[in-house]
């Protein structure tokens, strides 16, 4: 099956149930110019615009979205893998039970650029070891540079297990973050390991 994408709509699209584009996901993919607004509730590994992107390009994008599942979950995909990801603003409500994040769940070598999130992301309340975040649950290897965060960012608090949560990301390895904003009255809170940027990092760059 050829996965490859080349979208690119001005038109608002409406989704209730399932993803934008058919399918779990997407390489070598070009998606561009979307303006989306909807529910997805009761799916596993969500995106808002698509479950997964690996070596692709999603930019110009606006997302009024609620999204509630189980999985990966995040605004635009549910995992970003060796993607670049720039010039989006997510709005709404994200809430998963494993990697929760206003751009993705999970993020990987890839680069987010000119970032709004404008939004409430946690995790529910029957999550153990959840990722929380801004941008992205978990990332690694991945650059975050030029970021406003507004909003909600919780790590529920009634649960066994470990949470971490951060106003950028849950957990790094690698990459770096800079020119990043968090609002104020943006509140970031969790019940073990909670940062204003990252909650728990390995090795990475910082500069605001």
């Amino acid at each position: 099956t050829d996965t490859r994408l080349i979208i690119n709509r001005v038109k608002k699209r409406d989704v209730t149930k399932g993803r934008l584009l058919n399918g779990d996901s997407a390489i070598d993919s070009t998606i561009f110019n979307l303006n989306i607004q909807g529910n997805i509730e009761k799916a596993e590994n969500i995106g808002g615009v698509i479950g997964s992107i690996t070596n692709g390009t999603v930019k110009n994008i606006t997302l009024n979205l609620v999204l509630n599942g189980t999985g990966d979950i995040g605004g635009v995909a549910s995992e970003i893998i060796n993607s670049n990801i720039e010039n989006t603003i997510v709005r709404g409500e994200i809430i998963g039970d494993m990697t929760v994040g206003g751009i993705a769940g999970t993020i990987t070598g890839s680069n987010i650029k000119l970032t709004q999130i404008e939004a409430i992301i946690k995790s529910n309340e029957a999550s153990e070891n959840a990722l929380v975040g801004g941008i992205a649950g978990e990332m690694k290897d991945s650059n975050v540079k030029v970021a406003t965060i507004k909003g909600l960012i919780q790590n529920e608090e009634h649960r066994s297990g470990i949470g971490i949560t951060g106003g950028i990301a849950g957990r790094t390895e690698g990459g770096s973050i800079s020119i990043v904003k968090i609002e104020k009255g943006t509140k970031i809170s969790g019940n073990n390991y909670v940062g204003g940027l990252v909650g728990m990092a390995d090795a990475y760059s910082e500069s605001y």
